[in-house]
């Protein structure tokens, strides 16, 4: 939720649904170019984390500002040259399938909505964000995903280095003893394919961020921690 420099600071709720009664004094986390992130935006995601693991019943480690911070910095950036990048608008059909699998993890729309509620926030949140991750997706998509290609090469060094975790360590040549066709190729290939695309996707953020004007100002104590209801917990 990225806001233009003149909203600096405002008083913000700790949370809906909680017996604490305090406020939380919003301020600058960092300046991105012309664009701020608030501690605000480090709260709702510590919050939205906190209830999907809730959702999905594993555990939420201890919150860190800084990583939280990094994540939503990185956001930013993909999400200014996105918007530089793809042109085509955002449609319906797919704002259905990111909500679709948002009410699937969150264990169904009323308690997605009831997220937004214990955070002060409305539906064109929900909107907005996954316009914003569209976006993303697309961008990371034309800029780099589809320029990988994994040969079968890929697949028999990967296929032969990990033959003990596939099982194929009785093989001589673990690789030639998987067809070409074979599920197991299919899987390895996009393994690596995805782990080429994070690979790039680091190198396209060190390039963002070292071509931009980024400030980043120390939090205070609690800034990044609200209570755990704000998470469902």
């Amino acid at each position: 939720m990225t806001v233009l420099l003149a909203a600096l600071v405002r008083i913000v709720p700790v949370a809906a649904d909680s017996d604490d009664s305090r406020i939380f004094l919003d301020g600058t986390a960092a300046r991105i170019n012309a664009s701020v992130i608030l501690e605000s935006d480090i709260r709702i995601e510590i919050a939205l984390m906190r209830q999907l693991a809730a959702a999905e019943g594993r555990p939420m480690p201890s919150p860190e500002r800084d990583i939280i911070l990094n994540g939503l910095v990185e956001r930013e950036l993909l999400l200014v040259e996105a918007r530089k990048f793809i042109t085509r608008t955002v449609t319906g059909e797919e704002i259905a399938g990111i909500r679709a699998e948002l009410d699937r993890r969150y264990g169904g729309p009323e308690q997605r909505q009831a997220v937004l509620e214990s955070l002060h926030l409305d539906a064109t949140f929900w909107d907005q964000r996954m316009r914003n991750q569209i976006l993303i997706d697309k961008y990371i998509d034309q800029r780099v995903a589809q320029f990988i290609r994994i040969t079968g090469r890929d697949e028999d060094r990967y296929i032969n280095a990990h033959a003990v975790e596939l099982g194929l360590d009785a093989a001589e040549d673990p690789a030639a003893a998987v067809p070409e066709d074979h599920a197991l190729r299919r899987i390895v290939n996009e393994l690596l394919k995805q782990q080429a695309i994070n690979a790039r996707r680091t190198e396209l953020i060190q390039e963002l961020r070292a071509s931009a004007q980024i400030d980043i100002i120390p939090g205070h104590a609690g800034a990044a921690d609200p209570p755990e209801s704000a998470g469902g917990q």
